[in-house]
């Protein structure tokens, strides 16, 4: 699991069709990932961006993502 505040490359998630980043078209301030786990295997990833002039992700709210993605990892082995 990754929490950034005001990520520190802009590039990060590429860029638009006119070659701005991404992450500052969208005014990111906070960037929370946390990858989906089958068998130790990345399957997906669960990404939130927060933008504007709001507050940063908290560690509650990670904890909650990091709980989601082990759910949906759950979910997908149980399917496979």
């Amino acid at each position: 699991p990754t929490l950034q505040v005001r990520p520190p490359n802009p590039d990060a998630f590429g860029q638009d069709a006119d070659g701005a980043p991404v992450l500052v078209q969208a005014n990111v301030t906070s960037l929370l990932c946390v990858p989906v786990l089958v068998g130790g295997a990345v399957q997906g990833v669960l990404t939130l961006f927060r933008c504007g002039a709001r507050l940063a992700f908290s560690m509650a709210e990670a904890k909650a993502l990091d709980t989601m993605s082990r759910h949906i990892s759950l979910a997908v082995s149980a399917t496979s």
